[in-house]
């Protein structure tokens, strides 16, 4: 899960109801309460590539800090839509907080479980605190 989502800003979410044996609709409610905390989103990516196969679809590259340092958290999150613009799956990586320090770029490769459909595209975003 995000630890904070930055104003205006789309974070992917999981929601597990067991025990179901079928639903015809549902609520979804959603509530959340004001931080004073913003997170950091310009951290810049590059060489990216990504490496669909064998049920995941992994996506990696450097990531690089150009601000101060991370005293919390560093956050990369990717997420799967198929071709009708719905979220297949997402998942996420937390890197250390001085990951990616200044000059100091950093690779990393998130892989995420494509449950068995096909990806048209995929979203790659940080967040840093």
């Amino acid at each position: 899960s995000v630890p904070v989502i930055p104003p205006g800003g789309r974070a992917p979410f999981e929601l597990t109801v067991e025990g179901i044996q079928s639903a015809a609709n549902f609520d979804l409610r959603v509530e959340a309460e004001p931080s004073n905390e913003n997170p950091r989103q310009d951290f810049e990516f590059s060489d990216l590539y990504d490496n669909p196969g064998g049920g995941f679809y992994c996506v990696g590259g450097t990531i690089r800090n150009p601000g101060d340092r991370l005293q919390d958290y560093l956050l990369i999150v990717v997420v799967l839509y198929d071709n009708q613009e719905r979220v297949i799956y997402f998942s996420d990586y937390y890197a250390d907080p001085e990951y990616a320090t200044g000059d100091e770029p950093q690779d990393f490769e998130v892989c995420v479980d494509t449950l068995n459909q096909e990806v048209a595209r995929h979203e790659l975003q940080a967040w840093g605190q």
